[in-house]
């Protein structure tokens, strides 16, 4: 029935939009290529009018050439010209008959401001997208010579990794590494894994960015089940005309710990990390072709913790004609690694507990055909498919093997004069094999949605809704409708306010339900009785744009809420097994994360000095509501979220004097105020290592740089400058002082 009602309202909105009267337009064509090389087209191209006398507004995408054409009343018009990368052109003129308008766009260096996709799934520029979001450019990940995708995402506001767990603003503390919360993509293409429901940091290609692109807050309308708690999308960059290649040496040395800790090792035993990085892309005809490679041997930090990992990548895309493109994307990893669940004290913090080590290989593959249509009038058509398959091997008993079927059609068009309009149909099919730990099991998930981004004057508005459906394994199918508000105003030149209200839900992983094992001492039991947790997110925010002098900044403030109904957590419990712990729905509970947020950044130069800089503090209140006696709802009391720390700051400073590069980054995590009570009991030395580290934790990482010539950079680093001693999660102890160095080609 939903089906019928979009079908019909769509059609009801494009009857309403045709002119009644017979009004002369004129053709608007051309062109947009890049600036670089030998201009070669870009498509996709976001294509923006507006009627300088009416403030009425247009827009179209260039198609798989570059191309692209509007029909145009006679009137004077402001056109812009954004694409992601590359820097937004803007032109004014009189449109009296038939024009043609060829542009040739910049990549962009702007680090303050960007054109952004996942918002709308449509080209906006940061400023007047209706949620909170960051942009990391590959220039941060360069200067801090990253190799992990969960590494970059760390530094960012708001934004905390907890033991491999993606925490935005709080919302997900840390499950063991099951199940997520957000919603983490390539390409617009998810990356949770089947089985488990999480991310494989290290699969994921940071070889090959063109930006990554954080949305905070809700946003299942548009992505459904695990974006509860926002979106972390990866874009790659797609080749020019010209060729490119990437080149990346790089080895990191760990330091011995403070001598409060029993040494696991010597400075010659060599417990370091080295490999190398090489992308190459290109244009061969219609082709366009990009190719990745990484390999990374990391014998870690503790004992019988290591990595030893070969990725490989190949993106294809065929210009097939001026309407229609295909792509096939596949991405491949192998891995032998030690696992490292939680030490043996806090004065032999490098050592395992006896029994929790293991080895285990790892296989990752993603296989990625798509299609896209281009028509007229901004329409597009995207058919997205994946395989995704995640398979361990190690003893008998932690075996698994996971699929992964998606498949995504998509159309997006513009209805009115600055309304656009997606809409698309969503299928995945789970299925997981892995023996005694989860069983025999599938899932299957069908969803229809449909959000409108309309852009009027100075506001942009936003409305989305979406209905999702899950059935797992045999049992009765889940059905859940959520929805999405959204509001930008451009109160003043440099100014914008913006509020968002959006609905959330996630369905439990095959893991959550279904795991069974032991790490030590702790036990794990299943819960297949496990239901859905749901939530909503609401914010409001200003955005300044600013300029002092040379410097030019950005400011923004955001004040957020989120809360959740039955939200999974595990829970520590006596069970027909015995003791352990148990993924649970809290019920009788009210979860709510709400707090501020304060971010800025500032670019610009003074005398030979060049400088940038982000940072970013965010507070939030994790608590939750609950009736410890189920018919007594006057009595309530009010405890703090496992997990959470309330004080996240961040910061990134870089200075530049000629070939001379300077930097440093700081992260703080303030006292991690809950966790569950029994690991102090279960892992020795938890209780007095927390109660000494009650402050907080600052790490600081340094940076200097060098360029030996304009395609080649020499990058000397210290991670925890200052050694701090920090506990990760209980009884996981965070790398000492690290010393690295890399060595960087980008011709």
């Amino acid at each position: 029935m939903l089906i019928a009602l979009l079908l019909h309202l769509s059609t009801t909105i494009t009857a309403l939009s045709q002119d009644p009267s017979p009004i002369t337009r004129h053709k608007l064509s051309g062109t947009v290529t890049e600036e670089a090389g030998k201009k070669s087209p870009l498509p996709g191209v976001t294509v923006w009018v507006q009627a300088v006398i009416t403030q009425q507004s247009q827009g179209t995408t260039t198609d798989a050439q570059g191309r692209y054409e509007l029909m145009l009343p006679k009137g004077r018009y402001v056109i812009r010209f954004s694409y992601v990368g590359f820097e937004s052109q803007s032109l004014q003129g009189e449109i009296s008959r038939n024009t043609t308008i060829d542009v040739a766009l910049r990549t962009s260096t702007d680090e303050l401001t960007a054109v952004v996709v996942t918002a709308g799934r449509f080209e906006q520029r940061t400023e007047e997208v209706t949620v909170s979001m960051e942009v990391v450019r590959p220039s941060a990940l360069h200067r801090n010579a990253i190799t992990r995708f969960d590494d970059a995402l760390d530094r960012v506001p708001g934004v905390q990794i907890v033991n491999g767990q993606l925490n935005i603003r709080g919302t997900s503390g840390f499950s063991y590494g099951i199940g997520s919360r957000v919603q983490v993509m390539v390409d617009d293409m998810p990356l949770l894994a089947g089985d488990a429901g999480d991310v494989k940091w290290n699969f994921i290609p940071i070889e090959n960015i063109s930006q990554i692109e954080v949305v905070k807050g809700a946003a299942s309308a548009l992505y459904g089940s695990a974006a509860l708690g926002g979106i972390v999308n990866l874009r790659t960059a797609y080749p020019t005309e010209t060729p490119r290649t990437e080149a990346q040496l790089f080895s990191y040395l760990h330091d011995a710990p403070r001598d409060f800790f029993k040494t696991p090792y010597r400075i010659s035993d060599g417990r370091n990390q080295s490999g190398f990085g090489l992308l190459h892309s290109r244009q061969i005809g219609r082709n366009d072709i990009t190719i990745g490679l990484f390999v990374v041997e990391d014998r870690g930090y503790r004992i019988g913790e290591f990595s030893q990992r070969l990725r490989g990548n190949l993106n294809w895309r065929l210009r097939l004609s001026d309407r229609i493109s295909l792509s096939m994307s596949t991405n491949a990893m192998t891995d032998t690694f030690g696992n490292f669940f939680f030490w043996e004290n806090d004065t032999l913090a490098f050592f395992p507990s006896p029994g929790t080590n293991d080895t285990q290989r790892s296989l990752r593959w993603t296989l990625d055909p798509c299609i896209y249509f281009y028509g007229l009038n901004g329409q597009k058509t995207t058919l997205r498919n994946r395989f995704y398959l995640t398979e361990n091997r190690g003893d008998s008993s932690r075996n698994t093997r996971g699929e992964v079927y998606l498949s995504e059609l998509q159309h997006q068009r513009t209805i009115l004069p600055g309304l656009v309009a997606t809409a698309g149909l969503f299928h995945q099919y789970n299925y997981v094999n892995s023996g005694i730990l989860f069983g025999l099991r599938s899932s299957r998930n069908l969803a229809v949605y449909m959000q409108a981004d309309h852009k009027i004057g100075r506001f942009n508005y936003s409305i989305g809704v979406r209905l999702e459906q899950f059935v797992i394994d045999s049992g009765p199918p889940l059905r859940y409708p959520v929805v999405r508000l959204g509001l930008n105003y451009h109160v003043a030149p440099y100014t914008w306010i913006r509020s968002s209200f959006g609905q959330g839900f996630r369905t439990p992983s095959i893991a959550e339900r279904y795991v069974s094992g032991a790490a030590g001492p702790v036990q794990v039991f299943p819960n297949p009785s496990l239901s859905t947790e749901r939530g909503w997110s609401a914010e409001t925010g200003i955005r300044q744009i600013w300029k002092w002098g040379s410097f030019t900044g950005l400011t923004d403030l955001a004040l957020f809420w989120t809360q959740y109904e039955n939200m999974i957590e595990f829970r520590f419990g006596f069970f027909p097994g015995g003791a352990g712990f148990q993924a649970r729905n809290l019920e009788n509970r009210s979860s709510m994360i709400r707090g501020i947020e304060f971010t800025t950044g500032a670019t610009g130069s003074w005398r030979r000095f060049k400088f940038n800089g982000q940072l970013g503090y965010t507070y939030i209140q994790p608590i939750e509501w609950y009736q410890p006696v189920p018919d007594r709802p006057d009595i309530l009391l009010k405890e703090n979220l496992k997990y959470r720390t309330p004080h996240i700051f961040r910061s990134d400073l870089e200075l530049r004097n000629g070939r001379f590069t300077t930097g440093s980054n700081l992260r703080f995590n303030s006292f991690m105020t809950a966790i569950d009570s029994e690991f102090e009991t279960l892992i020795p030395g938890v209780a007095p290592f927390r109660s000494r580290r009650a402050s907080g934790d600052l790490i600081i990482d340094l940076r200097m740089s060098y360029d030996l010539r304009s395609d080649l950079s020499i990058s000397f680093l210290i991670r925890n400058a200052g050694n701090r001693d920090y506990m990760i999660v209980p009884g996981n102890i965070g790398p000492p002082r690290t010393w690295g160095i890399q060595l960087r080609y980008n011709g």
